[in-house]
């Protein structure tokens, strides 16, 4: 009996996705992101890495389906996203001792959501990927090493969103399994830093 239910879900799950709608596009928008230092004074040298001097967004852009079997949609996309931050860098020796550091990474997110469809709102979540793509960082006169996040991290993100013909929009909260860290080299000193898992990502797309 047992195997017959099986066997009969998995018939209509089947004819669902058969007979399932697929549209693709593409898409835009903007995150907010929050990358912390954990050791901010080095003491033997007087430098000070101090804490955010700017809250800054970052920006998203990429790629989307939805195959959408009656109140089923699953989404995937590819999805780039870039983010900088600036901390303000304190080095005693210069005539102005506080310089901006501007910090960009660069990742590529694949998303996964399982949406149930309510009219022209859509509501769910899933695993997201990140993938690491590259990094830079600036600040005058000095060399700095930016350490790389690990090459591959995992999350999920659940929220809303809403299809306007071929217009959509959406709003998701994203938290990581754990915070994903690394460390920034300027001159001889180290400065260790870790990226928040949580945000809010927010975008608007075009289906095709």
């Amino acid at each position: 009996m047992k195997k017959q239910c099986i066997l009969v879900f998995v018939l209509l799950l089947s004819h669902n996705f058969l007979t399932a709608q697929f549209k693709a596009g593409i898409k835009a928008g903007v995150h907010n992101q929050d990358l912390t230092v954990q050791q901010l004074i080095n003491n033997e040298e007087g430098q000070l890495l101090d804490i955010l001097k700017t809250s800054e967004y970052g920006l998203h852009y990429g790629v989307f389906a939805q195959i959408t079997a009656k109140k089923l949609i699953i989404q995937p996309e590819i999805v780039f996203n870039s983010n900088k931050t600036t901390f303000v860098y304190e080095d005693p020796s210069q005539i102005d001792p506080d310089q901006d550091l501007d910090i960009k990474f660069q990742h590529l997110d694949i998303p996964i959501l399982f949406q149930y469809k309510l009219g022209p709102f859509r509501f769910g979540g899933g695993p997201i990927g990140h993938v690491f793509v590259n990094s830079k960082a600036e600040l005058v006169d000095k060399e700095v090493l930016v350490d790389t996040f690990k090459q591959l991290t995992y999350g999920y993100q659940i929220g809303a969103g809403l299809n306007l013909a071929f217009i959509t929009l959406d709003l998701r909260y994203e938290n990581g399994f754990k915070n994903d860290e690394g460390s920034i080299t300027i001159g001889s000193t180290e400065y260790t830093y870790s990226n928040d898992p949580s945000r809010i990502v927010a975008s608007i797309g075009l289906k095709f």
